[in-house]
């Protein structure tokens, strides 16, 4: 957030919404290099963390997986890049922000996160974030700069990926010997092609505003969903953390206990996410204002439209992306993505033209809702929690109030 503080006063919003489309682009094959890997090796890894010979054996087996779609997906970027971009700055810029899909290889944090070595992956984000802003203040000064920034924005990522390499050896040895990936096909490419969908519908909106208008448009709302993203990925941060246990609970059948911590998982992601939702909404023309600049001030609509997200970004997770891969329901992931896909396809044709970055915010907010509707509704099938309790209803109220007299 600091980062995108920084660079709006600098880029201005057309500068934001041109580099906005570049990581737009790239992060397409990003997804294609992960190929739904990190959410279903916590699955796989979890319940074995303590058996060194089977997490060697399937870590090994993922990370072969990893390295072939890492390197496929490399290749598909050149060659797609080759055709996208035509300006000399915009190659170069692509070239850069390449280094995210080939660096991708590396990308280990599932293995962190099996292991729940949470420490390691605070350590590591805050020292390199942390580098990287200094630098910015450092290197990035003018208009100019923007491929300066392109470095230090890929870098992060290649640091991160990096680190993970040297530090897994303390958890894991990699062999070829004894491993079979074929075991892992069915549910990955099913995750990958639920992710991939899910990726797209989330990045459409930016590609299409990115095509059908100008830059500045795509500048407002990549800043409004930045904030909105981030204050959601502040409550994942928080409620992530019982995804292994989770996993490992219903494994070994541990039913009772599995259900009693996965009430008090979606109770507090949803008590979160209701008042956070709420100051988004009443405090987005001091956000987006005191935040970027009075230039972004057109996108104070779009995150107030943004900020319904936080409490239908926590559903969807707690229910589909945790809870559905947990019981095993890959397929529904994957169906329900189509579904958002093609309302969110469908709405932006007809709404950006008429309202551009809002347009686009509109079709964000109803395609999500009925995923997660969707969502919720197959996960309550597997596990019966209740939905509204005290510690609910207060959490609401206090949303309530904040709108209401804000």
């Amino acid at each position: 957030m600091v980062t995108t503080i920084y660079i709006s006063r600098i880029f201005l919003a057309e500068g934001v919404g041109e580099v906005a489309f570049a990581i737009n682009i790239v992060t397409y094959f990003t997804l294609i290099a992960s190929l739904g890997i990190p959410n279903y090796a916590v699955k796989v890894l979890a319940p074995v963390r303590d058996n060194s010979e089977m997490l060697n054996k399937r870590f090994s087996e993922l990370a072969v997986f990893i390295f072939v779609s890492s390197l496929v997906s490399t290749l598909l970027y050149i060659c797609i890049s080759l055709f996208i971009y035509h300006t000399s700055i915009d190659r170069q810029i692509a070239i850069i922000l390449g280094l995210m899909v080939i660096s991708n290889i590396f990308n280990y944090d599932w293995l962190f996160e099996a292991v729940e070595d949470y420490r390691y992956l605070a350590y590591r984000s805050i020292i390199v974030k942390m580098s990287a802003l200094l630098l910015m203040f450092l290197l990035v000064k003018t208009r100019n700069d923007i491929l300066i920034y392109c470095v230090i924005y890929a870098g992060i990522t290649v640091m991160n990926n990096v680190w993970n390499l040297m530090t897994s050896r303390q958890y894991v040895g990699f062999r070829i010997g004894g491993i079979d990936v074929r075991q892992h096909m069915v549910p990955v490419f099913t995750l990958f092609a639920a992710a991939f969908a899910t990726e797209v519908y989330t990045l459409l909106d930016s590609t299409m505003l990115g095509v059908m208008c100008t830059p500045e448009h795509l500048g407002y709302y990549s800043n409004a969903s930045r904030v909105a993203r981030a204050s959601f990925g502040m409550i994942f941060a928080i409620i992530a953390v019982f995804n292994p246990r989770l996993n490992y609970l219903y494994k070994i059948g541990s039913r009772e206990e599995y259900q009693k911590l996965f009430q008090r998982f979606y109770e507090i992601g949803i008590c979160i996410a209701f008042p956070v939702g709420a100051l988004l909404f009443v405090l987005s023309p001091q956000i987006m204002t005191s935040l970027f600049g009075d230039s972004f001030s057109d996108g104070i609509e779009t995150l107030r439209l943004l900020s319904f997200l936080i409490v239908v970004f926590t559903m969807a997770t707690v229910f589909g992306h945790i809870g559905l891969i947990i019981y095993g329901k890959e397929r529904v992931l994957l169906y329900a993505a189509i579904l958002g896909a093609i309302v969110n396809f469908t709405l932006n044709q007809l709404l950006i033209p008429i309202y551009s970055h809002n347009g686009a915010a509109i079709a964000s907010l109803i395609s999500e809702i009925l995923v997660a509707i969707l969502l919720v509704y197959t996960s309550l099938k597997c596990c019966r929690i209740k939905l509204l309790s005290g510690k609910l209803l207060v959490s609401m109220g206090l949303s309530i109030v904040i709108y209401t007299f804000s």
